[in-house]
């Protein structure tokens, strides 16, 4: 008994078949395990392979941080700020944010290594901390001696600093 051209499949076109129906692998989990990956092997200002630079490791986050290679707005308001990382896509992501202080004393003291040499050029920059006495404020962080201050930044577009913006990729959970 002869089988149809339709049933006749051959072992390739089964194969074919076979790799075309199977489940499609999550592509986020992948990049996330190679972010993860390259940057438990990378030193503090390594330009990544996505064109990021590896700033540091974040203890409060438990995760590496990167900020882009491109320029920041100079010198803008906490607003303008806030604006810029929500609206940010460097180097294809879209998930930037500001820094916390602890983060960005982290950076500051990290800012003469690799390719964050001479990337840090403003006083100070925001962060994302607010102030614990008065929420209507936000901290800063002197570029130059790591000291915290506060500003106000709610209607008050005259006080401006610079702005870094920073990316997480969690670190991979200790077994």
């Amino acid at each position: 008994m002869q089988k149809s051209d339709k049933q006749q499949l051959t072992d390739a076109q089964k194969k074919a078949a076979e790799f075309l129906t199977r489940p499609k692998p999550d592509f986020a989990v992948w990049r996330r395990e190679r972010e993860v990956a390259a940057a438990a092997r990378a030193t503090i200002g390594d330009v990544m392979e996505d064109g990021t630079v590896y700033a540091g490791f974040s203890p409060e986050r438990n995760a590496y941080m990167f900020v882009p290679t491109e320029g920041s707005p100079a010198l803008v308001s906490f607003n303008q700020a806030a604006q810029y990382v929500r609206e940010c896509s460097a180097h294809g992501y879209t998930d930037w944010q500001l820094p916390t202080r602890e983060e960005l004393k982290i950076f500051i003291i990290n800012k003469e290594a690799g390719a964050l040499k001479g990337t840090f050029n403003a006083r100070s920059y925001w962060s994302s901390t607010a102030d614990e006495h008065n929420p209507d404020f936000n901290c800063i962080v002197d570029s130059k001696y790591c000291s915290v201050k506060s500003y106000a930044y709610r209607d008050n577009e005259k006080n401006i600093e610079g702005c870094r913006p920073v990316r997480y990729v969690a670190a991979a959970p200790q077994v």
